[in-house]
């Protein structure tokens, strides 16, 4: 297994340590209202305004008069405009994934985040192989379905929706193992030992990972829903604590307490 010098503290014994379904995510809330709360939200808010900034500009730029010889053509400007728009957003992704959870591998670790430190050693790289990594395995998913989806046309269309429904509850744990494959590459697996230990590890708590990504995901549907959008803030470094947190417990290791 690829280490850094982070998970050498962590034998990865590959037995789990114990918690339980909601730990995570009681985790997660705590330290993102600890005394460095304005560091966890701060960042999120940071990164909300200027993706609202980018999509003005961006909005502005093609609202401009088009040809009028040909309204519903874009123009060079604004093709150019679109291509640097989905660039930005692409990098800025890259950046906050490799942000988000190098910050809650090492709040985990025991250290604490602040501004002065959660900028440094951002593992952009890493998270970048993590991205072609995960797609590559999505466009084979997908792949995979189209065929059995169109073998399944061929034979009767009842069986569409059977195989369908199927593939759906198949897909269940695939997602579950690929987000997590994502956490392993970021804090120093190789891809060949990130993808078998995510598998490993993941599917010998299936049914309790996945208790808590479903806690997470009603939570973050209530926060956002009844603060009109705003607990976005808080919910985005609580979806990277609870995950890393997660990783930590199914992967041998262990999450080191920090005070208030």
């Amino acid at each position: 297994m690829t280490t850094n010098s982070e998970n050498l503290s962590y034998p990865h014994d590959h037995q789990p340590a114990p918690w339980g379904v909601t730990d995570p995510i009681s985790y997660g809330f705590k330290r993102i209202f600890s005394r460095t709360w304005h560091m966890w939200i701060g960042l999120s808010l940071i990164f909300i305004v200027a993706l609202i900034a980018l999509i003005v500009a961006m909005i502005t730029t093609l609202s401009v008069p088009l040809d009028v010889d040909n309204p519903s053509a874009l123009t060079g400007g604004q093709i150019a405009a679109l291509v640097v728009f989905y660039g930005v957003l692409f990098v800025v992704s890259i950046y906050l994934t490799a942000l988000y959870y190098k910050a809650a591998l090492r709040e985990t670790h025991g250290q604490e985040q602040t501004w002065g430190n959660v900028f440094k050693v951002v593992p952009i790289g890493r998270a970048l192989l993590a991205f072609i990594v995960v797609l590559g395995f999505m466009l084979v998913v997908y792949a995979i379905f189209a065929l059995v989806i169109f073998l399944a046309s061929l034979v009767s269309s009842w069986l569409i929706a059977l195989v369908g429904i199927l593939a759906l509850i198949a897909f269940i744990p695939v997602a579950i193992i690929l987000s997590f494959v994502q956490v392993y590459i970021i804090d120093g697996y190789g891809v060949g030992d990130a993808l078998s230990a995510t598998r490993r590890d993941v599917m010998r708590e299936f049914w309790k990972i996945l208790a808590s990504l479903l806690l997470l995901t009603l939570i973050g549907y209530a926060i956002t829903i009844v603060t009109l959008g705003l607990g976005l803030a808080a919910y985005i470094p609580l979806a990277s604590l609870v995950t890393v947190y997660i990783y930590r417990k199914i992967s041998g290791g262990n999450v080191v307490p920090l005070s208030s």
